[in-house]
């Protein structure tokens, strides 16, 4: 038996594990008889017979291999919920180049986002005033003067429809929350 398969698989109760030869915790290792021709008599003599691996050496080795284990498992659970962040991540973005904000063009577009499959037709204009914070802290007047009318509106929101910009076709809307002093205090895209 080697050093590499001292450990024993993982799962196994300690009294188990104790109980087997050459596992953490028990007898020292012993490396495999190896034998050499007398070449004269034509037979095998014992050589290097019995010589032990010591016990601390094992002890360590089994340390390092359940710390190894350990941190190649830690390793795969960070890489699987990276993944997934950067999935959702990429699942969830606008995917349309930012185009810049035109007033003229957001409000001749309003029509194109009512077809039944229009794409996205104002996605690149809204990335654009959310990468330049042209809404922030504007008031409720404000905003309808520079994107005219909303699509859809509540005390505390508009929304502006921006037509299919998501993975799924699934329409898009630009929405500005206004706080309790009427400005804008956020600017967002969702999915309706």
């Amino acid at each position: 038996m080697n050093v590499t398969d001292s450990c024993g698989a993982g799962g196994r109760s300690k009294s188990t594990r104790k109980a087997r030869a050459g596992d953490c915790g028990a007898q020292p290792l012993r490396r495999p008889t190896t034998f050499r021709v007398d070449r004269s008599s034509g037979r095998k003599a014992d050589f290097d017979q019995h010589v032990g691996i010591p016990k601390y050496i094992a002890d360590a080795s089994c340390r390092i291999h359940r710390v190894m284990r350990g941190a190649l498992l830690l390793a795969g659970v960070v890489s699987v919920a990276a993944l997934t962040v950067v999935g959702f991540r990429y699942l969830t973005s606008v995917r349309e180049p930012e185009e810049s904000f035109d007033a003229e063009q957001w409000v001749s577009r309003r029509e194109q986002v009512q077809l039944n499959d229009p794409g996205c037709v104002r996605g690149g204009m809204a990335l654009s005033l959310m990468r330049t914070d042209t809404l922030l802290k504007l008031t409720r007047g404000e905003v309808v003067r520079l994107l005219g009318a909303p699509d859809d509106s509540a005390a505390e929101t508009l929304r502006y429809g921006l037509g299919q910009c998501h993975w799924d076709w699934r329409q898009s809307v630009l929405v500005i929350r206004f706080g309790p002093a009427g400005r804008t205090s956020s600017v967002g895209i969702k999915t309706e």
